[in-house]
């Protein structure tokens, strides 16, 4: 149907150009896909840190705080004798799932141990003639607080973490050292506890903080080089002391070659019959899905892509517990900048405060404009009125910072309102409702 070269050649032109396209348009496709792959490995490691981080710091806070019901006791009691001491030492390691032993040192030499049973041997053991168990004793002494020691190996075999308790006696007149309490919790109890080996087949897991000293401990599981390249750095904070976490994603984790290739897979199967049409679905890709999920105005999420995100946070918590904040954030007196500057200003306003929260937010949060002056942010994480407290003070720095609009000042005053789940709200509208109610309280302040 070609008559003359230079309709052929344009056609080749037409068709190669179209081609190449097509090629453009799967290549794109599949960076989105690989990106939301990616994007759903992170929330994934970011809850299951934050899972693990608050499971550590739980189960360890509880072994610890059980053994406070004798320490009292025989600081309140020196005078008690080891038949005292065996009834509490069978309750506490009946109530505490990781303690392994306790002995008892007045004057720094153990005269009671609990269980007995394979345990026999460190009777009548002066602590000041073991060099490596004295040190943490006169730490304990010298700061009249409990200290925490190790992860050690024991002698009785496996690891712990030693807790020493000194005991100090007031008789009415002064102060006199009665002794210490040792406390052990078995490393391989706690973490079999909060399933930590098994998350070790998805990440590589980093804990930092021998003896208690967080980030100034050494590093006592993983590899040291995941602190500097972690996918994910939180404290785990517990009775005189700290320890750092950090996760790392490892190539066991990433996606199967058909979920990571699958667009290029199917796109250059059909490309040689299909690649116009990819063309057009690509163009319509891009003005109704983009469109439809983000606010015109400011490019950030829209009301319709925040709750998509909030429902998958939702849906992930049933299997694997996920906490966020939700923050209503509301300008005031919006209505007056319209009216004093004109709608151009009340725009660039809104797109200023969008660009202001962006830069506050973490990749894995979210930021969405649902009203005329109204934002709202989903932070992942955030499981505690003082973080969310922290992240508030926080965002509204960022966002009451005048702005310069044609030589003139615009003042910019926002109230801000939060909910917390799953500990403050379990469903959207009473995570939006708690929010919102926080924001008015503000408002009229």
């Amino acid at each position: 149907m070609l008559h003359s070269s230079s309709k052929r050649a344009l056609f080749v032109v037409a068709t190669v150009s179209s081609l190449i396209i097509a090629c453009i348009a799967i290549e794109y496709f599949h960076r989105l896909h690989v990106d939301r792959v990616e994007k759903e490995q992170l929330y994934d490691l970011q809850a299951d840190f934050a899972t693990l981080r608050s499971d550590l710091e739980s189960e360890l806070n509880a072994s610890i705080y059980r053994s406070w019901g004798m320490l009292s006791y025989i600081s309140a009691h020196p005078s008690s004798t080891t038949s005292d001491w065996l009834a509490l030492s069978d309750e506490l390691l009946r109530s505490a799932n990781h303690i392994r032993n306790i002995a008892v040192a007045p004057d720094n030499v153990i005269s009671f141990v609990y269980p007995m049973a394979g345990n026999e041997a460190v009777i009548g053991l002066d602590y000041s003639k073991v060099p490596d168990q004295l040190a943490s004793v006169e730490r304990a002494m010298a700061s009249r607080d409990m200290i925490v020691a190790g992860p050690v190996n024991l002698r009785q075999g496996g690891t712990g973490i030693i807790t020493r308790t000194p005991i100090f006696v007031n008789d009415g007149n002064s102060t006199s050292y009665w002794g210490v309490v040792s406390i052990v919790i078995d490393i391989p109890s706690l973490f079999a506890a909060v399933q930590l080996p098994e998350l070790q087949n998805q990440y590589q897991i980093t804990l930092q903080g021998r003896d208690a000293l967080g980030a100034r401990g050494e590093v006592f599981l993983g590899d040291p080089a995941v602190l500097a390249d972690a996918d994910a750095l939180g404290t785990i904070r517990f009775a005189s002391g700290s320890w750092v976490l950090a996760m790392k994603s490892v190539n066991g984790s990433a996606p199967s070659v058909w979920a990571a290739q699958r667009v290029r897979v199917v796109g250059y199967s059909f490309i040689a019959l299909l690649y116009i049409l990819l063309f057009g679905l690509f163009a319509l890709y891009r003005e109704s899905y983009g469109d439809s999920m983000h606010d015109p105005l400011t490019g950030i999420a829209n009301r319709r892509l925040l709750m998509d995100r909030i429902n998958t946070l939702l849906n992930m918590h049933q299997r694997t517990p996920t906490a966020f904040a939700l923050i209503n954030i509301d300008l005031n007196n919006f209505k007056a900048i319209n009216d004093r500057h004109g709608h151009q200003a009340g725009d660039y306003v809104l797109q200023q405060i969008a660009e202001r929260l962006k830069s506050a937010v973490r990749a894995v949060d979210t930021v969405a404009r649902v009203g005329g002056d109204e934002f709202l942010v989903v932070m992942v994480g955030i499981d505690n009125p003082q973080l969310a407290t922290e992240q508030s003070v926080k965002l509204l720095g960022k966002i009451n910072q005048p702005l310069e609009w044609k030589g003139r000042t615009i003042d910019i005053y926002a109230a801000l309102g939060w909910s917390l789940f799953p500990t403050q709200a379990t469903t959207i509208d009473d995570l939006l409702q708690q929010a919102d109610e926080m924001m008015y309280r503000q408002k009229t302040i």
